[in-house]
């Protein structure tokens, strides 16, 4: 194929100008550069195409597709962006999500294997008031697989990667559907190729950030989940977890922590860090709840301090026992 690259990278949007320039800068910045970005404009009319434009002067890989607004969330407009992909891979990348610094490389890593049809990294998700929780969606795993393709979506689309070549098998994104296209592409590759198709990482490579159309209660989000709540009501989460209060857009106030510092790659470690470590707060918090449940729960509170009473008796009782052999050996010595 004239002019391909390693991975073609779906972009769409509409009227989101301010988040879609910061999505684009989190590619550009990539450890990996062997990509294009298909940013599909579906009838923006606020200044999205001039700000892509202006990005597409200095830098050829970024294509700028200017149509008119489409039914739906407009999957006929990216079908007709895809079908020029130049890419070997399909990549994916919301208008207000950001890449950590080594997202693309870690996708691409993920298809070396011939038999992967589809890949998967993680991604930390963010509510309205700037909490990032590193949420867990573990397609390897037989239960939550299970769940995920019987319509249970934990996974953020700019969390994806495919083969372009599966669009000859499954066909494009269906153009009829209202919404969850994605989830819908993603069951039909699954369905065709196999659940041993499928390859993860879970390592934290991004973060998604929830949508403003979105409903609290209606539409599925894991700050609402009992464990998420109690960590975030308790100040568990790791500190860097939470975006500083600003006056500008989270996208903008997280991207200036990301390049700032020591720079891309030392901010995206950070942020990755503090996902592994709270995860690890998180399995105690729910380990501790299906204990509580379970009636295996520890120590309780009130017995602790007797407990710890009885330990120190038992450490001075073995403590005299030794001084007593000591003794008694001296004077066998002597």
């Amino acid at each position: 194929m004239k002019g391909a690259v390693t991975i073609s990278i779906l972009l769409p949007t509409h009227n989101r100008a301010a988040t879609t320039t910061i999505a684009l800068q989190s590619l550009l910045g990539q450890s990996f550069q062997d990509w294009e970005v298909l940013v599909v404009g579906d009838g923006c009319d606020d200044g999205t195409g001039e700000l892509v434009k202006a990005v597409a002067e200095s830098d050829p890989r970024v294509r700028w597709f200017d149509l008119p607004k489409g039914a739906n969330f407009g999957y006929a407009n990216r079908n007709i962006a895809l079908r020029e992909a130049r890419g070997e891979l399909i990549g994916f990348l919301a208008d207000d999500d950001l890449y950590f610094f080594s997202h693309v490389e870690r996708l691409v890593a993920l298809m070396k294997d011939p038999a992967v049809q589809l890949g998967v990294s993680s991604a930390l998700w963010v509510d309205t008031s700037g909490h990032m929780i590193p949420v867990v969606a573990p397609l390897h795993d037989a239960g939550y697989r299970a769940r995920f393709l019987d319509g249970e979506n934990r996974i953020a689309a700019s969390s994806f990667v495919h083969r372009r070549e599966v669009f000859d098998e499954v066909g494009y994104w269906r153009e009829d559907l209202p919404k969850h296209g994605d989830l819908d592409l993603w069951h039909r590759i699954i369905a065709r190729y196999g659940e041993d198709s499928v390859r993860t990482d879970p390592r934290h490579s991004l973060v998604h950030f929830r949508a403003p159309w979105k409903r609290a209660g209606v539409d599925p989000d894991p700050h609402d989940f009992g464990t998420w709540q109690q960590l975030i009501e308790s100040q568990r989460l790791d500190a860097q977890l939470k975006i500083a209060t600003g006056e500008n857009l989270l996208q903008e106030r997280l991207w200036e922590f990301l390049i700032g510092g020591d720079g891309y790659a030392a901010g995206s470690q950070c942020l990755e860090l503090a996902a592994a470590r709270t995860l690890e707060s998180f399995a105690f918090a729910s380990m501790d709840e299906v204990a509580r449940l379970s009636g295996e729960a520890g120590v309780p509170r009130e017995n602790y301090e007797k407990q710890v009473a009885r330990a120190e008796k038992w450490k001075a009782k073995q403590r005299e026992a030794l001084a007593r052999a000591e003794r008694w050996k001296a004077r066998a010595d002597g």
